[in-house]
């Protein structure tokens, strides 16, 4: 399994960068291929990582944890996250390695996890561990030590994790008088978050790590599609920041 390693932002912040395009652009690029836009962005990204490191060497399988919105499959009236991950690779070297094969490779093995029944499967099995009897006595710093030990687990067995929210809607008048929204998370992981709105695709970029390569490859392949793409950074070394204070 191939972990993306760098170095570490000075105090730990985020890493955040941000790219804006055309949301009908990135929509085509994704039905030329066959696939939603979220395989495709994915596809993308690991390709941006393959190219960014100069090549995989032996950890050549590529993975990564998407989100799906529970409240598409099960009704919830809670305003808190109601979601469960679906989890997809690609490995290179086992075959054709272009993008359009590891959009249609990452499609087929995230559809059949997004189901009604493969989701409901799932949560049956949480709420099994949940409701353990073993668990509900155990001291809360044992169980915390459990969770920590299952989280660290399922971190090894991925590269990146992925969000796309897709588009929003607002509600008039406020529709008409917001163009540009993004959103992203803290990141353990190179991760990115998407939304779309009046017109506009941000993909959000964040990190725990200093180095951008992959993104900047990210935007290359796109620009490279015949996209245009603005991109924002924040700013998180000294260097940086003293660059910015000129």
């Amino acid at each position: 399994m191939h972990r993306v390693k760098g170095t570490r932002t000075p105090d730990h912040r985020t890493h955040a960068v941000e790219l804006t395009l055309s949301a009908a652009e990135a929509l085509a690029l994704a039905r030329a291929e066959g696939v939603s836009l979220t395989m495709f962005l994915t596809a993308l990204f690991f390709e941006s990582l393959r190219v960014s490191a100069g090549g995989l060497g032996r950890s050549r399988t590529v993975a990564a944890s998407i989100p799906v919105n529970l409240r598409q499959f099960f009704p919830s009236t809670s305003a808190r996250n109601f979601f469960a991950t679906a989890r997809v690779e690609h490995t290179y070297g086992e075959g054709p390695d272009d993008l359009g094969t590891i959009c249609r490779n990452l499609e087929r093995q995230f559809l059949p996890q997004a189901t009604t029944a493969s989701l409901e499967r799932k949560l049956r099995r949480f709420i099994r561990f949940e409701r353990a009897p073993l668990l509900r006595v155990m001291p809360r710093v044992a169980k915390d030590a459990i969770l920590r030990l299952i989280n660290w687990g399922t971190n090894r067995g991925l590269s990146v994790a992925v969000s796309n929210l897709g588009r929003v809607v607002l509600p008039e008048p406020a529709e008409a008088g917001v163009g540009r929204m993004l959103f992203h998370v803290s990141a353990v992981r190179p991760q990115f978050c998407a939304i779309s709105h009046a017109g506009l695709l941000t993909v959000s970029f964040t990190s725990p790590f200093v180095e951008t390569d992959h993104v900047r490859e990210f935007a290359r392949m796109l620009t490279a599609s015949g996209v245009r793409v603005t991109v924002a950074a924040a700013r998180v070394t000294e260097a940086d920041i003293a660059e910015g204070e000129r």
